[in-house]
Order: structure tokens, then sequence, then C-alpha cells
């Protein structure tokens, strides 16, 4: 039994077309796959960073809420919390986007109306009502922060 001997390998323009654009297209492509994974770490950095800012703000405002301090709760709330809403839904897409949309809406259209101040001899009812609604609509918001 006589062993064959390897055959040089082909010299030819196809060859050498074909190793140099596999490497093309191998560096083009993970070149591009490497660019997208950086985009996409730098979104959830700016968004984890986002997020960080704005749910120690709603635990204030609910604290705020649950305590006796009313006077300027509602525009103080939707003034410190409207930029770092406006960046987290910059920074989301698709059904993400559009519960945090939801939740700014119905949290932002609370009226100066909503908020009832008992006078004197008054009972505290209404008070109560209103302070859970505002309370309730800064957890939803929470809650749709957290999600994300």
């Amino acid at each position: 039994m006589i062993a064959e001997l390897p055959t040089n390998p082909d010299n030819t323009f196809a060859h050498y077309a074909v190793l140099v654009l596999g490497w093309v297209l191998t560096t083009t492509v993970s070149s591009w796959i490497g660019y997208r994974w950086g985009l996409r770490s730098q979104v959830a950095a700016k968004r984890l960073e986002v997020q960080t800012a704005m749910l120690p703000l709603i635990e204030k405002f609910i604290v705020r809420a649950n305590g006796t301090d009313w006077a300027r709760l509602r525009p103080d709330s939707i003034e410190q919390l409207l930029e770092p809403t406006v960046q987290l839904k910059s920074l989301l897409k698709g059904r993400k986007r559009k519960n945090l949309i939801e939740a700014w809406d119905i949290f932002s259209r609370t009226t100066g109306d909503e908020f009832h101040f008992p006078n004197y001899g008054e009972d505290g009812e209404p008070e109560n009502k209103m302070r859970q609604l505002f309370v309730g609509r800064l957890s939803a918001l929470r809650e749709i922060v957290q999600e994300i």
C-alpha cells in the first residue's frame, strides 16, 4: 500500500480572493456587532443612571404626601420629575415607553383642584382620599420606572 502525498494548495487568484473576502467579511461583522453592543451598554448605563436619580425623588414625594408637608407638593413633584422622565422616555422603546408615557400623563394631570386642604373644623376625609390618589399615582409611576 502506497501512501498518497498531500497536494499543494491551489495558488490561484480565486483562492486568495476567497481568503481576503472572508477576512473582510469577518472583520466587518465583528466590528458592527461590537459597535451595537457598545451602544446598547451605553443606553443601559444611561437608563440605570436616570432610574437611580428618579426613584429617590418619587420616594421623597411619597413620604411628603404621607406626612404633613402638602404646601407645594404637586408643582414640586412635577417640576423635579419632568426632566428625568423625559430622559428616560427617550431611552425606551415599545411597550415600556408607552407604559411610562401613560403613567406620567396620569400623574402630571393631577390638578390643583384635587388637592383639598380642610378648613378649620372640617373633617379630613377628602384630604385622605386625595392623599391616597396622589400616592397611588406616584406608586404607579415608581412601579413603571422599577420595571424598566
